[in-house]
């Protein structure tokens, strides 16, 4: 079996030692909650590559302060070519992971940036809020800037956030998606990667 895959049943099996539900771990790894699952069962031996879904490794980006600088420069150059003028905008990140990078994308384009956070509610479900040491958009447009794209299922909560009080989404800003989604709540996705699926014989695009 190839070795990548080895290493993604690997890190899925120590993502469960933890503790973590199937959510986080397909958060954590970028991948949908059925292929978690599809992997946590399968031995190894039985596994088959074509089964698994496109997984996009960050590491070597996320690893060096400077390769995440640079990334974010380009995201940043997208973002003024799909949208021109940015001034008056605000980012947001659509989960903690995406944090680093958006911050490092309003920082370039010289614009505000306002923290999603997220926390377990009374009942045990993931919420998400606006934390209140930042600006909230009210009434503003608003980058939404996430690593990757995956299910999407984040950023339509994120989506609904902003519409809550009132801003305006003008666009999912993403290094890859991962998804075949072309949009999110009528929100068009801008990956800096475009990903395509080749399964039974049909490409499926991503982006």
């Amino acid at each position: 079996m190839n070795s990548d895959i080895e290493d993604l049943v690997k890190k899925v099996m120590e993502l469960k030692k933890l503790g973590l539900p199937t959510s986080d771990v397909a958060k954590e790894l970028n991948l949908d909650g059925e292929t978690i699952v599809w992997l946590s069962l399968k031995p190894l031996n039985k596994l088959r590559v074509e089964r698994i879904s496109t997984y996009v490794d960050l590491t070597n980006i996320y690893s060096s302060s400077a390769r995440l600088e640079i990334i974010s420069s380009l995201l940043s150059d997208l973002i003024e070519s799909e949208l021109g003028d940015v001034s008056g905008k605000i980012v947001v990140n659509v989960g903690d992971e995406d944090v680093p990078l958006a911050t490092l994308v309003a920082r370039s384009l010289e614009i505000d940036f306002c923290l999603i956070k997220e926390a377990k509610n009374e009942r045990g479900e993931t919420v998400k809020y606006f934390s209140i040491n930042f600006k909230k958009p009210v009434g503003r447009e608003v980058i939404i800037v996430q690593s990757v794209v995956s299910t999407g299922a984040e950023t339509e909560q994120v989506i609904d956030k902003i519409r809550e009080i009132k801003g305006t989404p003008v666009g999912v800003f993403c290094l890859a998606n991962n998804s075949i989604r072309k949009n999110i709540r009528g929100i068009p996705i801008h990956p800096l990667i475009k990903v395509t699926r080749i399964a039974g014989g049909r490409r499926i695009k991503g982006g």
